[in-house]
């Protein structure tokens, strides 16, 4: 999820680990779906319409927050606390 025309999703297809826009630390298993490939797209087609890219907001409503928000939907383990670490730091301080 990314910030991009206000009207526009902020959900878009990439390649693990080939994103341009994002620097990757480590890929981390966060274990198995029991959705189908078409449930799992399914899923994707309502997060896509969730996430309008004019509602990006660095510090509480970023890629680390679909990130979290993806893996409830799939049924698996959320991200761990450090890679929501700095973006709720920020949003502390910026109040």
């Amino acid at each position: 999820a990314n910030g991009g025309p206000p009207e526009s999703t902020g959900v878009f297809p990439c390649a693990p680990r080939q994103c341009s826009i994002h620097k990757f630390r480590e890929s981390i298993d966060q274990g198995p779906t029991r959705l189908s490939v078409a449930e799992v797209s399914l899923v994707l087609v309502g997060l896509m319409r969730e996430w309008a890219a004019g509602d990006y907001d660095i510090f509480t409503h970023n890629c680390c927050d679909f990130s979290q928000a993806f893996c409830r939907r799939l049924g698996v383990r959320g991200i761990p606390a450090w890679v929501h670490s700095l973006p709720k730091a920020g949003a502390a301080v910026a109040g």
